[in-house]
């Protein structure tokens, strides 16, 4: 293979883990993947055989997280329903610039925000798919720690089917 970034010869390897920093969040780690590597530039690619089930992946790690969703946390699940910033504002009956705050973390997400766009969430993917999504659904929010700092990541195996764990963020390798 070539490298598109400088036209070079690439080497394809298996990582341990990659942080999938394209997913738009930080707290996103991949294990057992396929990185395309170029030797001379260092520009490196994973190679994701099904990228519509790891977003799914993701998405349920999100809705299904024990602690408080992040501003990014909050922007994953709006694009990954395809809506944009302008038209999630309206269906929330937030203005657009407050919305904006809060998924870039200039604002604080209340309890009550991060338990409405879990529920938007799940609603809408329920809607969509014809499909119940999530499982006791009181059951599993109503045990969502508020109060513990947000440092948790995602370890997501991509396996059939990806498997996803939540570790603390000083025990992923770099």
């Amino acid at each position: 293979m070539i490298c598109k970034k400088c036209g070079m010869l690439q080497v394809t390897y298996s990582a341990t883990q990659y942080q999938y920093l394209e997913s738009g969040l930080e707290t996103i780690y991949l294990e057992g993947i396929t990185l395309v590597t170029c030797q001379w530039c260092s520009t490196k690619k994973p190679q994701i055989p099904n990228l519509d089930l790891l977003d799914i992946t993701i998405a349920e790690s999100i809705i299904l997280k024990p602690i408080r969703l992040s501003g990014a946390e909050t922007r994953f699940l709006r694009k990954h329903l395809e809506y944009s910033l302008a038209d999630w504002a309206a269906l929330l009956r937030l203005e657009q610039e407050t919305l904006f705050d809060l998924e870039n973390q200039m604002e604080v997400i209340t309890p009550q925000f991060d338990l409405l766009i879990r529920l938007l969430y799940v609603r809408l993917l329920e809607e969509r798919s014809n499909q119940i999504i999530v499982q006791n659904l009181t059951d599993v929010f109503s045990e969502i720690d508020f109060d513990t700092e947000n440092n948790l990541i995602v370890l997501i195996n991509l396996g059939t089917p990806p498997k996803y764990y939540y570790l603390h963020s000083s025990k992923v390798s770099s």
